[in-house]
């Protein structure tokens, strides 16, 4: 709960289920009610915390939860939330509670048939490390077959001018020698 309360103060967690996570950060008390957001495709009764609603990644369009941190806790149990996600998304961190292909074997059991484990999809994962960076990755404890990892990511923004590796300077000289040709 400490690590997830030092990247952010508001948080929206997409498939939810009854918000067990967002409970503990609030019962923590480093999170104020309304800066938890718990959203489920699911009518949830009896939820831990009051704030979760029922929508699907699309809710992440909504320019309000642009400064929140995006929280995936199994996302992908049975469905692809994940990818929907990145795909939505345009804030700046998230944080992942699950298995990744990068967290040392991904799944213990059957590993050979679950290389990208068992919490995200394949397309999340590549895609996770083509645009996001890693900042932090910390190993759970977790059931005997698991291996479950919370990982911070920080999306990648390149810099104008730069994103090529070349300097600004330089890509006025290709500019200008392709003006000549």
């Amino acid at each position: 709960l400490r690590i997830i309360s030092t990247f952010s103060k508001k948080i929206i967690e997409i498939g939810c289920g009854k918000g067990y996570w967002l409970s503990l950060l609030q019962k923590s008390k480093q999170y104020e009610m309304e800066s938890c957001v718990g959203v489920d495709k699911y009518a949830i009764e009896d939820p831990h915390i009051e704030t979760v609603i029922k929508g699907t990644p699309s809710i992440l369009q909504n320019k309000k939860y642009k400064e929140h941190t995006l929280l995936l806790c199994y996302p992908d149990q049975g469905e692809d939330v994940s990818a929907q996600c990145l795909e939505y998304y345009d804030g700046n961190i998230i944080i992942h509670i699950g298995e990744l292909c990068m967290t040392h074997n991904s799944t213990k059991v059957m590993g050979t048939q679950a290389p990208f484990g068992r919490t995200t999809s394949s397309e999340f994962q590549v895609t996770l490390m083509a645009e996001w960076h890693m900042l932090l990755s910390y190993k759970l404890e977790s059931f005997p077959f698991a291996n479950d990892y919370l990982t911070v990511w920080k999306r990648t923004r390149p810099e104008p001018g730069l994103s090529n590796g070349l300097g600004e300077q330089e890509e006025e000289e290709v500019d200008e020698q392709e003006e000549v040709e």
